[in-house]
């Protein structure tokens, strides 16, 4: 199964490792409790690392030699205490924004030394037959759309509108400039309103023209 963890400046190594937690009932009241990345190290999971470029260099470093040994050791004042195999099953998928727009100087480059290790994938601007071919999928995973359902016509046509909507509003507020506005989340989160009962109008102007500040919204 797949594990997923967002990675920040905040994270240390001791949170997707392993770190001490209370317990009453062992004898010091400590016990070792394993992290998610040691998780799908050992067990043959599939771990994915959420903005891995907003992470610690330490962290990044861990990462690699993990990579690297096939092993994964806790230590402490440079002794080995625990010691993990790496499962031949582990996989680990790594996701990040570019350092630009928005977030130009909020997060760092990572060297060609680290990206070594993964097949890079990149994902241009979405063509919108590829987006309405993506929200009928979504409409689909989440239970709004139904073969079943008398108003499946009805639905495929609203999801066409709220696509067509999502690249001219994009358009006319030219954010497509801004990596931080409108994108596929936001379609998600326009057809999990809808798929829990809400209405179009109210769902598009939350999702979409909450965004703006208030003149700009107007």
């Amino acid at each position: 199964r797949l594990i997923r963890y967002n990675l920040s400046a905040e994270t240390k190594i001791d949170d997707i490792i392993a770190k001490y937690v209370s317990d009453q009932k062992s004898f010091i009241g400590l016990i070792v409790q394993n992290g998610p990345y040691v998780d799908a190290y050992v067990n043959g999971k599939i771990i994915l690392f959420d903005e891995i470029n907003l992470a610690p260099a330490n962290v990044l470093q861990c990462i690699q030699l993990s990579l690297d040994n096939g092993f994964l050791s806790v230590e402490t004042n440079g002794r080995c205490l625990l010691k993990y195999e790496k499962n031949p099953n582990f996989a680990l998928v790594a996701t990040q924004n570019p350092n630009k727009g928005a977030f130009a100087g909020k997060r760092q480059d990572l060297g060609p030394e680290f990206l070594s290790r993964f097949q890079k994938r990149y994902f241009p601007d979405i063509l919108k037959d590829e987006m309405q071919e993506i929200a009928l999928g979504i409409a689909k995973n989440l239970g709004y759309l139904k073969s079943d359902d008398k108003d499946e016509k009805k639905k495929r046509q609203l999801l066409k509108d709220i696509v067509n909507l999502h690249y001219e509003w994009a358009k006319e507020t030219n954010s497509q400039t801004d990596i931080q506005c409108f994108t596929i989340r936001e379609i998600e989160s326009v057809i999990q309103c809808l798929s829990n009962g809400e209405l179009p109008y109210e769902v598009i102007m939350t999702i979409y023209g909450g965004r703006f500040r208030q003149a700009r919204k107007e």
